[in-house]
């Protein structure tokens, strides 16, 4: 088979298998190339099913990191759908912060419920966050008092 056959074979069963690993490495081992740059905006869609799916069954940490691939290899409509993916991991986790400082409040336990919330808002994950985390952490306080 000559290169650009094999090229099109790989892509081919990246395609039919839907297997991240062989778009990665068609992308690898051929990467200007037609077959390599199409691959990359399909590696993308994948990455983010998979991310949909994580963030769906609360696997936060797996939804971030396949986004966060996803936005290596997609187009633009595609980098926009791993932002927003980005943002709603970061939503859950900024919830289940919430729901356990409120659990924290609500046994007496106020200064760790404050220290939970102050030190998530001072996360490097919670940066495009910290406007509204500032605003919010007094709601979530008061119920100490």
């Amino acid at each position: 088979a000559t290169g650009w056959q094999a090229r099109i074979a790989r892509q081919e069963r990246a395609r039919a298998d839907h297997d991240i690993a062989k778009y990665q490495r068609l992308i690898g081992r051929f990467p200007d190339t037609k077959a390599a740059e199409e691959g990359r905006d399909e590696l993308a869609v994948l990455l983010l099913a998979e991310a949909e799916k994580a963030l769906k069954d609360g696997d936060f940490s797996t939804a971030a990191a396949r986004a966060d691939e996803a936005r290596v290899y997609a187009g633009v409509d595609n980098t926009d759908k791993a932002y927003a993916i980005a943002k709603k991991v970061d939503e859950g986790r900024a919830k289940k912060v919430a729901e356990k400082a409120l659990a924290e409040a609500a046994d007496g336990r106020c200064a760790s419920a404050l220290k939970m919330i102050l030190d998530w808002c001072n996360s490097i994950i919670a940066k495009m966050f910290q406007g509204r985390c500032r605003c919010r952490w007094t709601e979530w306080w008061s119920s100490c008092l």
